[in-house]
């Protein structure tokens, strides 16, 4: 597998990247990842046609990762993180890149810490995918912050 620059990595941080006890760098996800925002609202009418919007809780992220071409070692270490905070029992951070915003020669120039980060519903999905014993992984997280990183 080439190496990527730690710039196009996932980093995971338990419980927070300031001070971790637990941390594990995860080949970056293909491009096409999906965030998306949850602002947690109730929108009501009101008897005189006027829109109500209450909030009812912190705006959640839910992130969807797919990555393709990851040896085994680094699904081993993914799976023994996950294995360490107990899936969604703990929270954690992850930095991901950002690739919306290249310098000239295309590396991210930051990326994104997403605090208060779960595990989502459903499996880790990851399949062999060729000879060389590669495998394509998604999986899903939420989180309850966002904030950009240099």
């Amino acid at each position: 597998m080439a190496t990527l620059p730690d710039d196009y990595e996932l980093t995971f941080y338990y419980p927070t990247q300031a001070a971790p006890s637990s941390t594990v760098t995860f080949r970056g996800p293909d491009f096409g990842n999906v965030e998306r925002i949850d602002r947690q609202q109730v929108v009501q009418d009101t008897p005189a046609n006027e829109l109500i919007v209450f909030d009812r809780g912190p705006t959640t992220y839910f992130l969807d990762f797919d990555c393709s071409k990851v040896d085994r070692t680094d699904l081993d270490n993914l799976i023994t993180f996950f294995d360490t905070i107990q899936g969604a029992k703990y929270t954690f951070e992850v930095r991901v890149p950002r690739y919306d915003d290249l310098d000239s020669s295309k590396t991210p120039n930051g990326g994104r810490l997403y605090a208060g980060c779960q595990w989502d519903s459903g499996p880790l999905e990851h399949a062999e995918t060729d000879r060389e014993g590669r495998y394509a992984i998604a999986f899903r997280l939420r989180s309850t912050g966002r904030t950009n990183v240099s």
